[in-house]
This record gives C-alpha cells, sequence and structure tokens, in this order.
C-alpha cells in the first residue's frame, strides 16, 4: 500500500554545532548518528513527557536530515532555538516541509515495485532496515528515500519535491496496478 505522509515535518539542521543542537533537543546520543543509517528519537518536555519523535540522519559531516510529526512541524525551529539559547548556535535550520512531499510505500512487495523505478540497488543487504539513501526515481526524480518499519512490514518513505509527488504516486499506483 502506500501512504501520502506529506505532512511530517521535514528538516535540513547543517553547520558546525548542528549535533550539538541535535544533542541538546533529542533523548538519544547523537554522536551515533552515522551517514546512511537513521536513528529513532524523541524529544521531552520539561516534565519528561513525550513531546515528538521522528527520525535523524547525516547526511555528510555537519549536515543532518530529520523528520518530526505532523503537529510539531511548525514549532520545531524554536523548540531548537529555545534549548540552545545559551550555546554557541553555529547551525542553520531550513524547514523542508511544505518544500518536500513524503509517500511510505509499504508491504510485502514494497521492494519490488520500488525496484521498478529506480536502478538504486534496494536489496536488504545494499539498503538495510534503518537505512537512509538519495537515490533517482524514474530517471528524473531525486528522492531522499528513508526504510523505515512503523507500520509493521517493509516500508520506504520516499521524500521529494513536493510538485513531483503526484508523478511518483502515479508511477506506483500504475506500477501496483500488476
Amino acid at each position: 500500500g502506500i501512504i501520502d505522509v506529506s505532512t511530517l515535518g521535514k528538516f535540513r539542521i547543517f553547520g558546525a554545532d548542528a549535533r550539538n543542537a541535535l544533542q541538546r533537543v533529542y533523548i538519544s546520543d547523537m554522536s551515533r548518528v552515522t551517514e546512511g543509517k537513521l536513528k529513532y528519537s524523541a524529544m521531552l518536555n520539561p516534565d519528561g513527557c513525550l513531546l515528538d519523535d521522528g527520525v535523524v540522519t547525516q547526511m555528510t559531516e555537519n549536515d543532518y536530515y530529520f523528520t518530526t510529526s505532523t503537529a510539531r512541524a511548525g514549532e520545531t525551529i524554536q523548540w531548537f532555538r529555545y534549548h540552545t539559547r545559551y550555546e554557541s548556535r553555529d547551525f542553520h535550520m531550513v524547514n523542508l516541509t511544505d518544500a518536500l512531499g513524503a509517500i511510505n510505500l509499504a508491504g510485502p512487495k514494497a521492494r519490488g515495485i520500488l525496484s521498478r523505478i529506480t536502478d538504486a540497488d534496494v536489496s536488504n543487504e545494499a539498503f538495510p532496515y534503518m537505512g537512509y539513501r538519495e537515490i533517482l526515481l524514474g530517471g528524473a526524480i531525486l528522492a531522499r528515500v528513508l526504510r523505515l518499519g512503523f507500520v509493521g512490514e517493509l516500508s520506504y518513505e520516499l521524500h521529494v519535491p513536493a510538485s513531483q509527488t503526484p508523478t511518483v504516486w502515479e508511477w506506483l499506483m500504475e506500477i501496483g496496478k500488476e
């Protein structure tokens, strides 16, 4: 199946203190976030109650991509600023929520369907669970692909430019007819 998850918060944070900012806001050890891998973590309010959760990946040195839940996307930047207000702030955040659409492709045939619209190796060995890759879809659309499992099945989140999301959706629906 496919699910439109475009409303998820999508952010890029980069700069010399990007990891430190992530470390201040998330409960997990962000020094363990590496290129090509996803780390699931949560943000807590001052009382220790869950505020938000999502995944983080390192794209290159000092450059990260992360997601938040839909309800918190608009407040995430302020939450980071609040928690880093007394520290060095050599980082920048870009809210990509409206710029990128996202589709979750899930189910036992997800890998086979994805492999029909990319030349990238999406085998389990090349693209394991909690992996992150940037791949070309349909030979034309660059996608940030997150291999997750929130639905309890093999699944991939395909983050693509918002204007190209309908095209990717149509490709997936066409392949799925078979």
